[in-house]
């Protein structure tokens, strides 16, 4: 299969515009990275500020169980300290450990952030 814009082929959609490879933007990878570590560090300040509140969750949420509305994230929350912050296809991925503050991934690709 060949590349549309390496050969030449302009769009067939009105549209839209295909670009040449010479308009693409021109940033370093390094400036790239740098964004991603600024955003990162961001999030982990972020929820580290938020450590008091966050130690407070397992306990509401084992209060709100107690009254009759059980949910698994309820339960999550006090028997193992984390709560689940972005579900995808089906199963949660992402969670937020409420001692710590620090964000815990089950994906092995970011999983290092």
């Amino acid at each position: 299969m060949i590349n549309p814009i390496e050969a030449g082929i302009q769009n067939t959609y009105p549209e839209l515009k295909t670009i040449s490879p010479i308009e693409w933007p021109n940033i370093d990878v390094s400036e790239v990275d740098k964004e991603i570590s600024d955003g990162a560090y961001a999030i982990r300040l972020f929820y580290f500020r938020q450590i008091p509140l966050l130690r407070q969750i397992p306990y509401l949420a084992l209060e709100v169980n107690g009254r009759g509305i059980w949910k698994n994230s309820f339960s999550r929350a006090y028997y193992k300290g984390m709560i689940d912050i972005h579900e995808s296809r089906g199963y949660y991925d992402m969670f937020l450990e409420l001692r710590t503050g620090v964000l815990l991934s089950t994906n092995p690709l970011v999983s290092g952030y």
